[in-house]
């Protein structure tokens, strides 16, 4: 389990991370909760010396996490988001605990954390347009697709940035770890929508990369090759590469995409 607080102003603030002892395996799950442990996060469903048994302590943890400011004030339980597809888990896997903890429920809602950024990438949008003095800019809708939202969310960019992961996946070099899950999704936040927002981008927004020497490499061939992908596009080598990479490493190589009549080649 793992939830972070995140601001647009000041980035990550705090986070908790916790492994929860998932108690005895109900007969015949074992080889697919083994299987599950393989394929992903590799924790052992068993035995597994820094899972927390005591279910009141999470959610007494949990409680006193969410419903303090980063300045330990007492405040409201703010919204809590998760990723689409996860909104349910996340409520089954709370719901779960208060079961086995004998608490009462603190948190109502799960948000989906989709609709949260093109919220307020529509947000970022209208305010630019308003200060543009081209009064000839007129928006149609979100300018983010839930589609290409999901697609910013499965970067695999910051999979392996140090301290994005827990210190027990970090050392093992295992990318599938609930703590570097929403460490990327404020990533990703920071990366697309604070510079709409002209908000400073710090440490706590992106991980901190070191200087690295810009290389420039040009394509001798004045035709640039095309190769075409299973989604239906097209990717147009520009000739010019910029090796460099930048805080958000997914701009480091410009492609053009076209749309392609018919399903693309593997």
């Amino acid at each position: 389990m793992a939830i972070v607080e995140y601001s647009f102003e000041h980035g990550i603030h705090r986070s908790l991370h916790k492994f929860i002892d998932p108690g005895p395996i109900p007969i015949g799950y074992r080889y697919e909760a083994q299987s599950q442990s393989d394929r992903t996060h590799n924790i052992p469903v068993d035995g597994f010396e820094l899972a927390v048994k005591d279910y009141r302590e999470i959610l007494s943890q949990l409680q006193t996490f969410v419903s303090s400011g980063s300045e330990g004030a007492s405040a409201s339980i703010p919204l809590l988001f998760a990723k689409r597809e996860n909104v349910e888990r996340v409520q089954f896997c709370l719901e779960w605990l208060y079961d086995k903890a004998g608490v009462p429920p603190f948190i109502e809602n799960i948000f989906e954390l989709e609709t949260l950024i093109m919220l307020v990438d529509l947000y970022s949008e209208s305010i630019n347009s308003r200060d543009s003095s081209d009064s000839s800019i007129v928006r149609h809708g979100p300018s983010l697709t839930l589609y290409q939202v999901t697609e910013l969310l499965n970067t695999s960019v910051y999979d392996y940035e140090i301290g994005t992961r827990c210190g027990w996946h970090e050392h093992r070099e295992i990318k599938f770890c609930s703590l570097a899950t929403v460490n990327i999704y404020s990533y990703v936040i920071s990366d697309h929508l604070c510079p709409k927002l002209k908000v400073s981008i710090t440490p706590r927004h992106l991980p901190e990369q070191p200087e690295q020497p810009v290389g420039i490499i040009k394509s001798p061939n004045p035709n640039p090759p095309h190769r075409t992908f299973s989604r239906g596009v097209t990717e147009v080598s520009t000739g010019i590469h910029n090796m460099g990479m930048g805080r958000g490493r997914g701009r480091g190589l410009k492609v053009i995409r076209q749309p392609m009549a018919g399903r693309g080649m593997k």
